[in-house]
């Protein structure tokens, strides 16, 4: 089992963009090397992913990243920004093309609407 990102960590990393927090699986590629971590949030411009041995800032990457509802990967360039010590590594997205930079907009606000109606269903729920 992967390390979890802690509600901490994910606080003390700058945000730029607006992020979800979303499960799924992301195969980085660095030089030969394959390591498969779990992402924690996702934006637009990157993603968090735990699992992931330390990577120094400015590592470039291939990611494959394995959103939820969507048969095929997203596949992009990428660099390491920082490492969150024994929980997570940000990478930037470099060259994320139009569509599948589409299919990443789609799945954060998705996140996000699913959030909101599972929030909505709780706070309306009746009470027993």
């Amino acid at each position: 089992m992967l390390p979890r990102c802690t509600v901490n960590a994910l606080q003390e990393a700058p945000k730029r963009q607006p992020r979800a927090t979303l499960g799924g699986a992301v195969q980085v590629n660095v030089g030969h090397n394959c390591i498969t971590g779990e992402m924690c949030t996702l934006s637009a411009g990157g993603v968090l992913v735990s699992g992931m041995p330390p990577l120094s800032a400015g590592t470039s990457a291939l990611l494959f990243l394995f959103l939820p509802r969507m048969e095929r990967p997203v596949v992009t360039e990428a660099r390491t920004l920082y490492e969150l010590p024994g929980t997570a590594v940000a990478f930037s997205f470099v060259a994320l093309p139009g569509d599948e930079a589409e299919r990443v907009q789609r799945a954060v606000a998705s996140a996000g609407a699913i959030y909101l109606t599972l929030e909505n269903l709780i706070h309306f729920a009746p009470e027993r």
